[in-house]
């Protein structure tokens, strides 16, 4: 009787701990079990150290959820032989994304904000060393991806977040980039290219006369030195004002003088038309006059003498006729030397 008892307290304290058990794994984690959640992944080319199992994951600095799962890339996956096997070296990071707390996020909302161009990365925790993944935008705002972006050949289990560099890792780069071209330099070839340029500059000022070229330079200075003062003091002898007065007056004097003599030209010009004009008939009966009496002359035979004379008033009439002809076509020659242009 005493055996079965003690076997039937062995029984219930073992059920009673099974009981406990299950309790405790419901209220301190069960639950994630059963919780609504939306899965993402993400992958960092460079240490993760400071990142751990149950980081935050947050979007602009709002906790969506937390990490789930850290491991290579090569754990779950597997590419050919034939590949680049470095995607295999990926650091695999799976996010959990707390969709009772944020439904916005729950279907096709995750592969939007790819398309969009959303990137993680990873930040620190305040000062204690610790990282968490954020998910932002890039600055430049380009929904573009970036060439910087990490590629795989894989088709990921969960949607794949496309990864940025952390600011450090971007310090550390260009600090390799920096070391790498310090290396390429070759600074002996440099040393001695320093060295022969300054032999070169110690040869040529050893042949150059150092003294002449001073003196030269010195007396230089010196006459143009004089030369300005003596063109200042040129400049001081001039009455600027009164020169400068004096040519406005002469510039608008001949502006005045121009347009009277454009103005007067017409009237003048036909004025000395009709006067050359009456000039022309004039000439023209005195020829008329002149030939009826040379051949008045000729007929009574008065002599060779009268003749000659005649044959000269002749001459002189048919000169003064061409003159007045010219001057009729053109009336400026009684003004100009040269006559207008059309």
């Amino acid at each position: 009787m005493k055996s079965s008892k003690h076997y039937f307290a062995i029984g219930l304290f073992t059920i009673l701990g099974f009981i406990l058990l299950a309790t405790g794994c419901v209220l301190f984690g069960g639950a994630d079990l059963f919780a609504n959640k939306a899965h993402f992944e993400t992958y960092f080319d460079s240490s993760v150290q400071g990142l751990d199992v149950g980081s935050p994951v947050k979007f602009r600095g709002v906790r969506l959820g937390a990490v789930e799962s850290i491991a290579f890339a090569g754990n779950t996956y597997a590419i050919p032989e034939d590949a680049d096997a470095r995607p295999l070296t990926y650091i695999r990071v799976v996010c959990a994304i707390d969709l009772d707390s944020h439904p916005q996020l729950a279907g096709d909302a995750i592969p939007r904000l790819i398309a969009r161009g959303v990137r993680a990365n990873l930040a620190l925790q305040g000062i204690s060393g610790q990282l968490f993944v954020n998910l932002d935008f890039p600055r430049n705002g380009s929904l573009a991806a970036s060439k910087n972006d990490l590629t795989f050949p894989w088709r990921p289990v969960h949607p794949a977040i496309p990864s940025t560099p952390t600011t450090l890792q971007n310090f550390l780069n260009i600090a390799q980039d920096i070391a790498a071209n310090l290396g390429a330099i070759d600074f002996t070839q440099v040393t001695d290219s320093l060295r022969t340029l300054t032999d070169n500059i110690n040869a040529i000022a050893l042949k150059a006369d150092i003294p002449t070229l001073t003196t030269t330079f010195t007396a230089l200075g010196k006459s143009l030195t004089a030369q300005s003062e003596r063109l200042g003091r040129l400049l001081d002898r001039l009455d600027t004002a009164q020169l400068g007065h004096n040519l406005a007056t002469i510039s608008d004097n001949l502006a005045q003088t121009s347009t009277d003599l454009r103005a007067a030209l017409p009237t003048l010009s036909a004025e000395l038309t009709q006067t050359l004009r009456q000039l022309d008939q004039t000439l023209a009966q005195a020829s008329q006059t002149l030939d009826r009496l040379r051949t008045d002359i000729d007929t009574h035979a008065i002599g060779r003498d009268a003749a000659e004379t005649l044959d000269a008033l002749a001459r002189t009439a048919a000169a003064t006729e061409a003159l007045v002809q010219e001057l009729r076509l053109k009336p400026s020659r009684l003004i100009f030397d040269a006559p207008l242009e059309d």
